[in-house]
């Protein structure tokens, strides 16, 4: 599913097409004459409980899965990026266990490993108990009854019969590992990672086997090693790929070309080998991304394909049940399904989950809110339950914003740019207004604001009618209230301008220079606009800069100190506010480090008390959408496929 850039769901760009010349403050913006407020003394921080991920009862995006058993009966086993572990009866797909958390897992013959961002256990379902604990592996593979695990210094080696450590093997990093029996010798195939050769290992004693060997482009990066035989399998963006380990020196060749949809996941096995695709957008038509699985001989000839899955294989996994040759696929459609390897029938799918890829998220109160995906889908949750609170409703696609006020719900299309109202009790479209919305939407007093086609547009929603368009100056604006009266803020070349939505007039200009150690020339950005405690407020921050600065709309002077954010290290980090909202008389945002394209860690900050709230969030993305309530409810959507809420007390 194509996706809007993280930025612009926190920063609306919107370049005007006409200037509007400076003017002195409005006389009828009345949060101009408001009477002086002091600064914003120190606070004590908000305490946070949480967060808490929302259980939409399936995967968002499916990472692995998996064969296994509860008391003797066949179940499948999946992880998924919204961070649990699913167990499933086959082939109906119905829930036997509760879901762990994890982001990877892997059935052990009577246990089952279990992996997250930075540890991982071994975890019996029988007694519904922890056997053993250990780092994030770097690599593993299963043979013979022994786990082999890479921390990326050495291979350790757990007996799964007997539940215990053999001890571990003098190899090195290993991000792929594959095992198997070579001239009667047992091996350990490793792959460390970009630029790095395969290298055989003795799987007893971990000395060299043979001579490294590089796969046909040494930038491949292999992936689902396979060893049959005296072969090795392994799959890469250019396709399925095997070597002759027998050979002095084996030179890799390519079994089954990707021909440009490449291969997500591929398995190998006696007789068989299966490659699941992702189909581009562009190929798949529009809307459509439906990938097959395809099936071929060990020679690399095309025995037939799985048809079903809307979205690209993840993940693919061999098994039997009922003496019958099944396989089970896993998806980025969130489903996991089961395949009859000798029809080509799909046995049965795994239900899927109602968090894919939300791109907005709203809170109506404490108790209920709502995520929006870009192609239209919206779906109400219960807070309190952490669960899908009826059906997901439809509508048009090209979903560019979402707000909530009372039991109804507003989104904003760009694609005809309309705004539809729904009702969220009868979960049905209330009406269709003209001109759309690409950015947050303000809701104030039964009117209604937003952006699209660079124009600020109004709408009265108890009328369900536009009311007036106009346009802003040109550069980056932003919408918010100050004493509860709707403000355009435009920033341009790090000078700020301030409208007022009403009477359309200009309130004020002022330009923003940089702080010591600040370069001039780097850019600013929009992170809010809105109320600091009793002070009208804007806030911005500065590429290759992690300052946070609260600024008075009027003079364009600091409210209060600058707030800087930690640096992990010297280099040239630049705090992005993903998004702000005010509670119980706090500012608070989602602060996420970034380095060019390198995301460090996202936090929840305290503005108003200078503080982080709760512990940093490791990851390598940025959220995708932000929300509050005056009355402590923090709704995140992400990073990857989840929703976080947290409980924010004084």
């Amino acid at each position: 599913m194509r996706r809007w850039p993280a930025f612009a769901l926190v920063w609306l760009l919107v370049s005007a097409c006409t200037s509007t010349p400076a003017g002195a403050p409005s006389p009828s913006s009345s949060w101009t004459s408001a009477k002086p407020c002091p600064s914003p003394p120190a606070a004590t921080a908000l305490r946070a409980e949480g967060p808490r991920v929302l259980d939409g009862g399936g995967h968002g995006n499916v990472l692995t899965v998996s064969f296994g058993s509860l008391g003797g009966e066949p179940i499948a086993i999946s992880a998924g990026a919204e961070g649990t572990v699913r167990f499933w009866s086959l082939p109906g797909f119905r829930p036997v266990l509760e879901p762990l958390a994890g982001t990877s897992a892997l059935w052990l013959g009577h246990d089952v490993l279990v992996s997250g961002e930075k540890h991982a256990y071994v975890w019996n379902p029988g007694t519904r108990r922890v056997v053993t604990r250990l780092p994030a592996p770097r690599g593993t593979t299963l043979h013979d009854g022994l786990l082999y695990v890479s921390d990326g210094e050495r291979v350790r080696v757990w007996d799964t019969r007997a539940r215990s450590w053999r001890g571990s093997l003098p190899i090195g990093r290993a991000e792929e590992m594959a095992a198997g029996r070579l001239r009667g010798q047992d091996i350990l195939v490793t792959y460390a990672g970009m630029e790095e050769p395969f290298r055989l290992y003795d799987r007893h004693t971990g000395r060299p086997v043979g001579k490294p060997f590089y796969s046909g482009d040494e930038f491949a990066d292999p992936d689902d090693l396979v060893v049959i035989g005296d072969t090795l399998h392994y799959r890469t963006y250019e396709g399925l790929h095997v070597a002759d380990l027998t050979a002095a020196k084996p030179r890799p060749s390519i079994l089954v070309p990707a021909d440009g949809t490449r291969f997500r996941a591929a398995l190998a096995a006696p007789g068989l080998l299966a490659g699941g695709r992702r189909v581009p957008e562009e190929q798949g038509g529009e809307g459509s991304l439906a990938s097959p699985i395809e099936l071929f001989s060990t020679s690399g000839e095309l025995l037939g394909s799985l048809q079903g899955h809307d979205a690209g294989i993840t993940s693919l996994a061999l098994g039997t049940l009922d003496g019958t040759r099944v396989l089970l696929s896993g998806s980025e459609d969130n489903t996991v399904r089961l395949w009859d390897l000798a029809t080509r029938r799909q046995l049965g799918s795994s239900p899927a989950g109602a968090v894919d890829g939300v791109d907005h998220v709203a809170l109506a109160d404490d108790r209920l809110a709502v995520a929006a995906e870009e192609n239209g889908a919206l779906q109400v949750w219960d807070l309190a339950e952490g669960r899908p609170a009826g059906a997901r409703m439809t509508g048009p696609g090209s979903l560019t914003s979402l707000a909530v006020t009372g039991s109804v719900a507003v989104t904003g299309h760009y694609d005809p740019p309309t705004v539809h109202l729904w009702d969220l009790n009868a979960r049905k479209l209330l009406a269709t207004l003209p001109g759309g919305a690409v950015g947050p939407l303000l809701v104030n007093d039964g009117r209604l604001v937003g952006l699209a086609d660079r124009q600020i547009h109004t709408w009265d929603l108890t009328a369900r009618r536009q009311l007036a368009t106009f346009a802003p100056p040109p550069g980056t604006t932003r919408l918010g209230l100050f004493h509860g009266e709707p403000v355009a803020v435009t920033l341009k070349d790090n000078t700020i301008s301030v409208r007022d939505v009403t009477t359309h007039e200009q309130v004020s200009t002022f330009a923003v220079p940089p702080l010591a150690g600040e370069r001039a020339d780097s850019w600013l950005a929009l992170g809010h606009v809105g109320m600091y405690g009793c002070a009208p407020a804007i806030v911005v921050t500065r590429l290759e800069s992690t300052a946070i600065r609260v600024l008075d709309p009027m003079t364009g002077r600091d409210l209060t100190a600058p707030l800087t954010v930690p640096r992990p290290d010297d280099s040239l980090w630049t705090a992005v506010l993903d998004g702000t909202g005010e509670v119980a008389g706090h500012l608070v945002a989602q602060v996420t480090l970034q380095l060019d394209d390198i995301v460090q860690h996202s936090q929840l900050w305290d503005l108003s008390a200078g503080r982080p709230i709760g512990r940093a969030q490791p990851t390598t993305r940025r959220i995708s959408a932000f929300a509050t309530t005056p009355t402590g409810t923090v709704l995140v959507s992400g990073p990857d496929e989840k929703l976080q809420v947290w409980r924010l007390t004084p």
